[in-house]
Order: C-alpha cells, then sequence, then structure tokens
C-alpha cells in the first residue's frame, strides 16, 4: 500500500512538472468544433489540403476567436466584424479570404501571424482597420484595400517588408500612428486627398521610398511620420494647412518641397529634366553616405570617438547621443582589424538599435530571430519564442541594456534547464 502510494505521488510529480514544460505549438491535427456556423453563430473549419487544422468561432456574425487554424481560412458570407485578436497564436496561415459583408477588421485581428501570408485582398465594403489588425505581415507583396476604407488605425500595417507599391483608398481620411511603419522596401507612395490626419511615426522607416506625393486636404500630421525615408529627396505638396515647420517635424527636413498638380505631354522635357535632377541627387547623396562610413572607419583606425551625428550621417541606426559613449568604448576594445572594419562597427550599431526597440513598447514587435542576431539568444535554442516572451514580459526599467536583456534571458535559460533536468531525472528512475 505504501509502495503504491510513493508512486502515485512520483507520477502526480512527474506530471506536473511536465506541464510546466510543455511548449505551445501550432497544431497540424484535427480539433474538435462546437456546431457549424448557420448563417449568424457557430463554428467554421479552417483547412490545409482539404483537411480541416482548426476552426473559428463566430457569436451573431462576429468571428470572436479560433483555435489551430492552419492553411486556408475562409470567412463565411455574413460576418460583419473580425473581433479583437481573433486569430491570435495561429501562426500558420497561408491564404485569407473575406465576404463582402465584412466592415470591420477589429484590433489585433491578426497580429503577428500573417508570416506566411503573400497576398491580402480586403473585403469591398470594409469601412475601418483596427490599431494593430495586420501587424508583421511580412511576407505579402500585394495588399488591396477598397475605396470604402476611411480609417486606418495605429500600428495597423505596421512592418509590411516586402510591400513595394501600396494604392490607398481615395475614401481614406486618416492614418494612424504607426500605421504602415518599417515598410522598408516601399518606393512610391501617393497619399489621396480627403485625408487630414496622419498620425506620429506612420510612414517611419520606408527607407527605399523615393516618390512622396501629400494630399491638399492634409491638416495634421505627426512627428516622424517620414523618419528614416533616406531615398526621399523631393515630396510633392500642394497644400497651405501645414506649415514648413510640421513638414520639418514630420520627418521631411532637408527634403524639397514641390507643388505640381499633374504633368502633361506639354512638359515632358521638365519632367525628364526633374527626373535627372532627382537621379543626380540621389547619387551624390550615395557619395555622401560612402565617404561618412569611410571617415568613421578612419576614426576608429586612429583610436579616437564617433559622433552620433557622424553615424546619422552615414545612415548607420541605432546610435544616439545618450548611447554612443558605450558605442565608442564597446568598438575600442575589439582588435584592430575588427575595430576598423566597417561590418563589425555596423554590427555593435545594431545591437543598440535592436536594445532601443526592446526597451520600449515595440518589444512586442521584435522577433526572436532579432534576439538570436544580435547574440541575446543562443542560435540552437530551443526555446527562443518562450525566452522573447520573457523579455517582454520585464518591466521598460528591465530591459533598457545589453547587459540587462542577456542576464535576464540567461536566468531564463537556467530554470528551463532545471525543470528539464528535473524531469529526466525522475523519468529515469
Amino acid at each position: 500500500m505504501i509502495n503504491t502510494f510513493k508512486n502515485g505521488i512520483r507520477l502526480l510529480t512527474v506530471l506536473a512538472i511536465f506541464a510546466t514544460s510543455i511548449q505551445v505549438a501550432p497544431t497540424a491535427f484535427a480539433v474538435s468544433m462546437g456546431p457549424l456556423y448557420d448563417g449568424t453563430s457557430g463554428d467554421v473549419a479552417c483547412t490545409t489540403n482539404g483537411q480541416q487544422t482548426g476552426f473559428f468561432t463566430i457569436v451573431d456574425n462576429v468571428v470572436t476567436g479560433s483555435s489551430g487554424c492552419e492553411g486556408t481560412v475562409a470567412i463565411p458570407q455574413g460576418v460583419t466584424t473580425i473581433g479583437r485578436h481573433a486569430f491570435r497564436t495561429n501562426y500558420q496561415i497561408t491564404a485569407l479570404s473575406f465576404p463582402n459583408s465584412v466592415v470591420t477588421i477589429g484590433e489585433g485581428a491578426f497580429d503577428s501571424v500573417l508570416f506566411n501570408l503573400q497576398t491580402l485582398v480586403l473585403p469591398s465594403n470594409l469601412q475601418t482597420i483596427g490599431n494593430g489588425a495586420f501587424i508583421q505581415a511580412v511576407s505579402i507583396t500585394t495588399l488591396v484595400i477598397p475605396n470604402s476604407v476611411t480609417a486606418i488605425g495605429d500600428f495597423a500595417f505596421y512592418s509590411l517588408r516586402a510591400v513595394t507599391s501600396l494604392t490607398l483608398p481615395t475614401s481614406l481620411t486618416s492614418i494612424g500612428q504607426y500605421g504602415f511603419a518599417n515598410a522598408s522596401v516601399l518606393t512610391s507612395l501617393t497619399i489621396p486627398n480627403g485625408v487630414t490626419s496622419i498620425g506620429e511615426h506612420a510612414f517611419r522607416e520606408a527607407g527605399q521610398l523615393s516618390t512622396l506625393n501629400l494630399p491638399s486636404t492634409l491638416t495634421s500630421i505627426g512627428g516622424y511620420t517620414f523618419a528614416s525615408s533616406s531615398s526621399l529627396l523631393s515630396y510633392n505638396y500642394c497644400g497651405t494647412s501645414l506649415n514648413d515647420e510640421s513638414l520639418e517635424y514630420a520627418g521631411l527636413s532637408g527634403k524639397t518641397k514641390t507643388c505640381t498638380v499633374s504633368v502633361t505631354s506639354s512638359n515632358s522635357d521638365s519632367a525628364s529634366s526633374a527626373a535627372a535632377a532627382v537621379a543626380a541627387a540621389i547619387v551624390q547623396r550615395e557619395a555622401e553616405i560612402r565617404t561618412a562610413r569611410a571617415e568613421i572607419v578612419e576614426v576608429f583606425k586612429a583610436s579616437k570617438a564617433a559622433t552620433a551625428e557622424s553615424f546619422a550621417q552615414a545612415e548607420i541606426r541605432g546610435i544616439t547621443k545618450s548611447n554612443i559613449d558605450d558605442v565608442n568604448a564597446e568598438i575600442a576594445l575589439l582588435p584592430e582589424d575588427s575595430r576598423t572594419s566597417l561590418n563589425e562597427i555596423v554590427k555593435i550599431a545594431r545591437k543598440y538599435e535592436v536594445v532601443g526597440e526592446i526597451s520600449t513598447e515595440s518589444v512586442i514587435r521584435v522577433f526572436p530571430e532579432t534576439f538570436v542576431e544580435v547574440g541575446l539568444i543562443p542560435a540552437d535554442s530551443p526555446n527562443k519564442c518562450l525566452l522573447a516572451i520573457a523579455v517582454r514580459r520585464l518591466a521598460p526599467s528591465d530591459r533598457d541594456s545589453y547587459a540587462e536583456i542577456k542576464a535576464a534571458i540567461d536566468a531564463e535559460i537556467a530554470v528551463i534547464n532545471a525543470r528539464s533536468n528535473r524531469l529526466a531525472a525522475l523519468l529515469a528512475r
């Protein structure tokens, strides 16, 4: 009897430790559903190659949640709203379609799950795109927003890293802060007349943007809206509501403002001349960047200290006046051949850029792979996602330096390893 009791306790202990050790991952097997969608409420299957992978739930024509969805997600006719965080943690969606009955896509509906989606066509009657609705849809190359959408929320399309061309609907009146930030390969942008307000950082980090047309209806534009648009040399704005100070604060300082209503065949020669001038200016700026980077290398070669301004001129991000002393000290400790290598200098700058993101609310948008890139998480770790989540849970004051973040990750690794060792020892008995 005593041995049976001890064996029972041992089994319960093993199960408890196993439960705390298990990692949640997307599943590829079918899951059970409740009543099927009847046109108002019920469940709808997600499928891969015709096989159910999971399902999403609809209540009164609102998608309220989902479980295990992989492959194809087809929202049925009759649904009017995609609810808040409705598809959270469904990371393997490869095809997504909407009926024209959908008018609202809620906050975070597809936040950080559409990593594998290449084409996104939004429904023709859609009116509102909520905050963070399509964050980190990094593989999308084609985005179609219908001429019915009036508002795009904060962070709605944050990090469209594969979109080179973007057509905004003529019905649009407002774009929220960080709405299209980090669209890193976007080259041309025309914001239609009718838009009156653009939030802070809305198109920040559009580093390849070379053509920008702002609407004359624009009356409010946030700070740093076009910050880091290094390829942009001029922009078109014919309105009168925004003064030069507002435009400069929006990230357009140093860019040439023009006012061209249209270009016709009668002025094709002047258009060609303007294009040639822009091309020449781009070449000149590229030469300036190369010179600035060479000068930084020479500074460190001479064992001197660089300035934050010199890094900005060289378009090496992550370096600020608050961290330049630490950067100089870290580079000074490198071997001489590394200290005079631009690649090594950029690697260190990248560390500070990532730490800057982790120390703010943007931490939720830092991929585990980025932690690996800068050496915070081991490349061979099987727990990358868990470690990144552990950092996100820290107070901002506990994740504002590389050393603090690394220490927190190392501590979490030790906890995970200890838990695994206890489980292995119990199973070996």
